[in-house]
């Protein structure tokens, strides 16, 4: 197993309720790593996942806001979104984009019931040593 899959499988044990967790290219959209134990996230279903998640931070709307904001401020506002938490109907989703790396996303996907605080807390430790593994 690789150290991205390590530190993800490490992840995934410390967060209760964790349901995957995964580490992200923006550039390609591709999965460099994903950890999780659910039977029906098969190869499609993970990049369809991390497809998303390169919509979420540099989608073809993200783009046209940061341009638009860029314009205002005379400041550049590319890639300005670091993290994003989204809610579904019975997960939550935990991005984060690496402060050293600005084109890899980690992503962690837990159920409702896990504490919010934990999530974050769980994935913003994990940085520095996914950071160093890319």
């Amino acid at each position: 197993m690789s150290k991205l899959n390590e530190i993800c499988a490490e992840v995934y044990s410390e967060v209760d309720g964790a349901i995957a967790v995964a580490v992200v290219d923006l550039d390609s959209g591709m999965p460099l790593s994903v950890y999780h134990q659910v039977s029906h996230f098969d190869q499609n279903y993970v990049d369809l996942v991390s497809a998303a998640a390169v919509d979420m931070f540099r989608g073809k709307t993200v783009r046209m806001v940061e341009d638009q904001l860029t314009k205002q401020r005379n400041k550049s506002a590319l890639h300005s979104i670091q993290e994003v938490q989204m809610t579904t109907a019975g997960t939550l989703h935990f991005m984060i984009v690496l402060p050293e790396h600005q084109h890899i996303v980690v992503v962690m996907v837990t159920s409702k019931r896990t504490s919010t605080g934990m999530g974050w807390a769980s994935l913003r430790r994990a940085v520095p040593t996914i950071s160093q593994n890319i």
